[in-house]
């Protein structure tokens, strides 16, 4: 899994991401979604339809994601988001680690952006 697809997040979706896995793996409850939750739910809603529709081709938020984080992160988001629990626990192992490969490459990107390795946004 490449880094690139969290540099294609809008800022919005990144930090919804971020607090899904940090809620997930780690349950912490963070600061990321607040004052997104709208945001979130219309995203949940969006990866929930594609995971129920696998014939379907992914479009906006869904086709950033890669393929075999997107089945795990769903399950992450109903969690956090919905506080529905069961797709997440029914998880299978190669799933949490598709979770704990994208919290790093999370944390690869933001230590990338913050050592000035990829340009900041302008403001």
């Amino acid at each position: 899994m490449s880094a690139n697809w969290i540099a294609g997040l809008t800022e919005d979706e990144r930090h919804i991401v971020i607090g899904c896995l940090l809620h997930s793996l780690h349950d912490i409850e963070s600061t990321y979604l607040v004052g997104r939750s709208a945001i979130a739910e219309v995203l949940t809603a969006d990866l929930d339809r594609w995971v129920n529709d696998q014939g379907a081709t992914p479009k906006g938020f869904v086709a950033k994601i890669p393929e075999d984080a997107r089945e795990p992160l769903c399950a992450s988001m109903w969690a956090t988001v919905l506080n529905i629990h069961q797709p997440q626990d029914n998880l299978p192992a190669s799933g949490w680690k598709a979770l704990e490969q994208a919290l790093e490459l999370v944390d690869q990107f933001d230590a990338g952006r913050s050592s000035g390795l990829r340009p900041q946004p302008v403001a």
